[in-house]
């Protein structure tokens, strides 16, 4: 039985020496595989009698299967060049290896005999990625580090070694445990190391954690971690939504909560259909002869209104609520960052960057909190997330099973906004200029029937319009489209942008979406250009409609894109600086969460349009007044107050100074809500508007005074 002793050695003059000499004459041969040594390891080597060889990749992995390649013996021993391994034990420990019927025998350093042979840090790595390796693997070992490992040479040849630095040691132990062999462990002595360590312990730690987690992936099925991490994104994506999902009514933009959901009420008491699925939120509708009431040119008809189908489906199911109000646009935000995760797998063709990416895109706070708000200018987003993906799963595959999905996704979305037509405009002009050979054919297709589509259903809209109010439905609407295109001072305007993009992306990610911006174009554009509908659309957006895009939420086509921004940047980072580069995008994530924890914080506590008590009255009030009993006042701020008002008390009301002007309605009035008149002269202004029609004050809540009428 021919014994070969394989030491990989890199600046070891010091330790070499000891080494060599332990090893007992018996063995057939000592390899030293000198690993760039710039000292005069390898001269002390031959000197010695040991077989020196060169490998020039750096590392102890390549050095050490460079030794394998080279070894003659039918058994391997491996030591490190420190001397502090015992090397005159070989003999003995072979003996062990082939009495015990073994293929394999690990030579543990733990427990330590000599306690002053390894620092405490690496004696606390040790144990951790032991630990590691016998929870992944199920391997029984004490020590998965361990230089010293003796094995039959025909192990060799049914395992393959991928690892060139020093992961390799347990990749070997591991490998060898997987493919059935015979393993066994003894304890052995260490002593302490001649010479400089060349290992660094947090790296490494890192390297070899990350080696055994990878190697655990390879082994389970293709899906599991697509899957694993998914389920993932998705449950801290519901975590983070879980904040709002349920709030009442009082922060910013919950106008459109009460004004939407109120829609939806009518459309299941009067019927969906009687309301020819038109959006009516001028009144509360109690039943079929409510719609008598309707003045068909109360009609919204500014934009496409099917978005209200997935809460018009939830309240039927589950009942009216806050949570089942908000859930149709929660869960079409799931079904797109599900789509936008395997389409960046697609893109990258990483699911590292593909998972890095979405967590990103969830979370940016406006990603949980506009995701969680029943806008319906937010649900463009989602379906063009889907339309976008639908396009990528046609773009890598050209199977025509996503063509006609792509093609049904842009009637979803078509039907739910009209921002969502600049996705596939967007896709259209990216396919314009496109140069990919392999999909020519598909290009054309797309080139003729993108733009036939959009119109197809940009003309069903139309006439939805044109059903519920004629003529006067488009006059409507165009006089909508000049008011939110219309132009401002670009200063101005660039000030308030840049003040919606801090507020929906926080400060560090929105920096590191700039420096990732460059980066696409320097670096990435070639790979990634695919991704630039993503960068169009809300470009368009912002181009046409001008004014709406100063809303608190008329940033929130950017969201996509600055999530890919900063991953590209983390990517660059991660790829020149490997381990490093790992440790910072971690940090990078964990600090920018916090920070967008903070701003959803201010979204859903802080940046509010009422106060708790001022629902809690509202609720209080819903069996005390009929119809048309309360009439609610004006305010500055351009919010339609009038819908949270009606949805929570489930009751019809009149509308400040139309209450006081007119004969009829002043007639039925019991009650005013106004706000506090120490908001300002504006809401002083009102309160004297009430009280001298007769009108007593009778207490406040948080931002609502109440007057009862005398």
């Amino acid at each position: 039985m021919k014994i070969s002793v394989i030491i990989p050695a890199y600046n070891e003059e010091k330790g070499i020496e000891s080494t060599i000499k332990r090893i007992p004459k018996e063995v057939f041969e000592i390899i030293v595989v000198d690993n760039n040594s710039a000292d005069k390891t390898a001269e002390i080597a031959k000197k010695l009698g040991a077989k020196v060889i060169k490998e020039t990749k750096q590392g102890y992995g390549y050095a050490l299967q460079k030794g394998f390649k080279t070894a003659q013996g039918d058994i391997i021993v491996t030591l490190d060049a420190d001397g502090q391994y015992p090397g005159e034990k070989i003999l003995e420990l072979v003996d062990y290896l082939i009495k015990n019927d073994l293929d394999f025998l690990n030579c543990s350093r733990f427990p330590l005999q000599n306690k002053n042979s390894l620092p405490f840090t690496r004696i606390l790595g040790n144990y951790f990625l032991t630990f590691l390796t016998k929870i992944l693997f199920g391997l029984k070992t004490n020590d998965s580090q361990s230089g010293m490992m003796i094995f039959k040479k025909e192990i060799l040849n049914k395992i393959k070694l991928e690892s060139g630095d020093m992961p390799l040691s347990q990749e070997l132990k591991i490998k060898t445990y997987l493919a059935g062999f015979k393993y066994g462990e003894v304890n052995i002595p260490y002593y302490p190391r001649q010479g400089e360590s060349k290992l660094f312990p947090l790296k490494h730690g890192i390297k070899n954690s990350k080696s055994l987690i990878e190697l655990k992936l390879k082994h389970l099925h293709p899906l599991f971690l697509p899957i694993v991490s998914l389920i993932f994104i998705i449950f801290i994506y519901s975590f983070l939504a879980s904040f709002n999902l349920n709030k009442q009514f009082i922060n910013v933009t919950s106008d459109v909560n009460g004004e939407n959901g109120l829609a939806v009420i009518n459309w299941l008491n009067a019927g969906i259909f009687n309301l020819k699925l038109g959006k009516y939120v001028n009144g509360y509708l109690e039943n079929k002869d409510s719609l008598k009431q309707i003045n068909p040119k109360d009609f919204y008809t500014h934009h496409p209104v099917f978005y209200l189908l997935p809460t018009y489906f939830l309240y039927k199911i589950f009942g009216i609520s806050e949570i089942t109000t908000r859930g149709g646009i929660f869960l079409m935000f799931l079904i797109s960052i599900i789509f936008l995760f395997f389409a960046l797998q697609k893109i990258f063709n990483n699911l590292f960057y593909s998972f890095l990416t979405t967590l990103i895109f969830i979370l940016l706070p406006g990603t949980v909190y506009y995701g969680t708000t029943f806008e319906l200018a937010v649900f463009s987003l989602p379906t063009a997330l889907i339309t976008f993906s639908l396009f990528i799963f046609y773009y890598f595959s050209k199977k025509q099973i996503y063509f006609y999905f792509l093609l049904a996704s842009i009637f979803l979305g078509g039907s739910m906004g009209w921002f969502y037509f600049f996705m596939p405009a967007s896709i259209w002009v990216y396919l314009l200029f496109d140069k990919n050979k392999n999909f020519i054919k598909e290009r054309k297709i797309l080139l003729i029937t993108l733009p036939l589509v959009s119109t197809l259903i940009f003309s069903f809209n139309l006439l939805h319009i044109y059903l519920l109010k004629r003529t006067y439905g488009f006059q409507d609407l165009k006089e909508a489209f000049l008011y939110r295109s219309q132009r401002a001072p670009f200063y101005n305007w660039l000030q308030v942008i840049y003040m919606r993009m801090q507020l929906n992306f926080n400060d560090l990610f929105l920096w590191l979406g700039v420096l990732g911006f460059f980066l696409y174009f320097l670096v990435y554009f070639k790979k990634c250009k695919i991704i630039s509908p993503l960068f169009l659309m809300p470009i368009f957006n912002t181009m046409v409609f001008y004014q709406w895009s100063t809303h608190p939420f008329g940033v929130v086509f950017f969201l996509p894109i600055v999530a890919i921004f900063v991953s590209l940047f983390l990517i660059f980072i991660y790829e020149r600086f490997k381990t490093y580069g790992l440790i910072f995008a971690l940090l990078i994530i964990l600090i920018g969460g916090i920070f967008s924890y903070k701003r959803l914080d201010y979204f859903i506590n802080k940046f509010l349009i009422l106060g708790p008590n001022d629902v809690a009255t509202l609720k209080n009030l819903k069996n005390q007044v009929n119809n048309n009993e309360i009439c609610l006042g004006q305010n500055q701020m351009g919010l339609y107050y009038g819908g949270i008002v009606m949805w929570y008390l489930r009751k019809n009301i009149y509308f400040s100074p139309d209450c006081l002007d007119d004969v009829n309605k002043f007639k039925n009035l019991k009650l005013a809500i106004i706000f506090n008149p120490q908001l300002g002269q504006f809401y002083l202004d009102e309160a004297n508007k009430f009280i001298s029609k007769g009108f007593k004050p009778i207490g406040c809540s948080d931002l609502w005074c109440y007057l009862s009428k005398q």
